[in-house]
This record gives structure tokens, C-alpha cells and sequence, in this order.
């Protein structure tokens, strides 16, 4: 055994890792830790979030995202903090992710729109408003941003028509 504290995996090693992550398995199972240890690790990244603590929150989601990688609320919520602290570019691309990891669910669209929109991009905003609508009734899923959506859509097009 060599006296450095960590020994890179050798190719079967990774390989077997690798087909466990890419067949389900996540690194939380591999280290054995269960649901209700993630859900604690969970509750107090949203506990963070909610007194608007965005980075710590950030941080607690992101190990949460390397842990349990198949777990799309945790990127919804990583992609939260980072449009809360204004990163628009890196939560659209974790909305991005989460959105294509759970197509069922149009939240992480929305937040995406609202990154455009804050970013000024009133267009793009429109086009993935109007997908995560569209999903929304395809899916059957009910929530109030989803009410909140098609206000701003309606504001939108008022406010087109008085354009014209």
C-alpha cells in the first residue's frame, strides 16, 4: 500500500462506478446514506433558502445535486439560489438540466423564463413561459407560478396590443 492518503481508482474500478451512476445508482447509496439523512440535508438547505441565506442554500443543494444527481428538486432549487444571487447565466443552465431530467414537472421552465426575463430576453422568456404552460397541461400539473405564468404572458400581450 503507498503512503499517500488517497489512490486513484484503477479502470475497472471506474468503469464499475461509472455503470452503477449511469444505471441509477447514486454516490448517497454508495456511501449508504439514506433517504431521511438527505431529506435532513434537504429541509435544511430550503430552511437557508427561505431566510434567504442564497449561498449556504447554494452550497447545501450543490452537494445535494453530487450526491443524489438523479433527484430533480435538487437542481430546482440549486438553480433557485443561483437566480437569487443573480447568476442568471449558470441557473438557466441548472434549469436547463432539471427540466430535462423530469419533463413532467414545468417549474424548472418557468424559473428558466424568469431568468430570461431578468436577463431582458422579454422573447425567449415568452417561447419557454409558453412550453412550460404547454407542459403543464400535457402533464396535468397544477401550481401557482403556473397561475403567475400566464398572468405575465397576459400582461405581455396587453401591453403588445396597446403597441399596436
Amino acid at each position: 500500500m503507498s503512503n499517500q492518503p488517497f489512490q486513484a481508482p484503477d479502470s475497472q474500478e471506474l468503469a464499475t462506478m461509472t455503470e452503477y451512476l449511469l444505471t441509477g445508482g447514486t454516490l448517497a447509496e454508495a456511501n449508504q446514506m439514506n433517504e431521511k439523512a438527505l431529506e435532513a440535508i434537504y429541509a435544511h438547505g430550503y430552511s437557508q433558502y427561505q431566510n434567504g441565506h442564497f449561498e449556504e442554500a447554494a452550497r447545501i443543494f450543490q452537494y445535494l445535486c453530487f450526491y443524489d444527481h438523479w433527484n430533480a428538486r435538487n437542481f430546482i432549487c440549486l438553480g433557485s439560489c443561483q437566480m437569487m444571487l443573480r447568476a442568471y447565466g449558470q441557473a438557466i443552465k441548472t434549469f436547463e438540466y432539471a427540466a430535462r431530467m423530469d419533463i413532467k414537472n414545468p417549474l424548472a421552465k418557468v424559473y428558466m423564463g424568469d431568468c430570461y426575463l431578468a436577463l431582458k430576453e422579454r422573447g425567449i422568456a415568452k417561447v419557454i413561459y409558453k412550453s412550460a404552460l404547454k407542459d403543464a397541461s400535457k402533464h396535468q400539473f397544477s401550481h401557482l407560478e403556473l397561475t403567475r405564468v400566464e398572468r405575465l404572458l397576459q400582461t405581455f400581450e396587453d401591453e403588445q396590443g396597446g403597441q399596436s
